[in-house]
């Protein structure tokens, strides 16, 4: 299964560590760096984080991520550029 977003891709996302569950985040992880991950439970101070295909690091590997290292959630993701959106290939020059 293809990552959600594509390496390349472009994404918005709001500033906010108001997140819930079933919201896609990126934050800053410990570990990992900088990753983009759905919410699968979160409470007052801690977020548990999983990947959205069977490829992902585990919801155990990854471990809680305090609310603090959310840096926002997902509003828009955008096709790689140089690309149409409607038909996949390259854009008109």
């Amino acid at each position: 299964m293809a990552p959600a977003l594509q390496p390349g891709s472009y994404a918005l996302f709001r500033r906010s560590a108001d997140v819930a569950a079933g919201d896609i985040v990126l934050a800053a992880h410990k570990k990992y760096g900088w990753i983009v991950k759905a919410v699968a439970r979160a409470d007052a101070r801690n977020v548990d984080l999983m990947g959205l295909n069977a490829a992902s690091t585990s919801r155990t590997d990854l471990g809680q991520t305090a609310r603090e290292r959310i840096y926002g959630r997902l509003l828009w993701p955008r096709a790689t550029p140089g690309r149409s959106r409607r038909s996949g290939g390259p854009a008109a020059p």
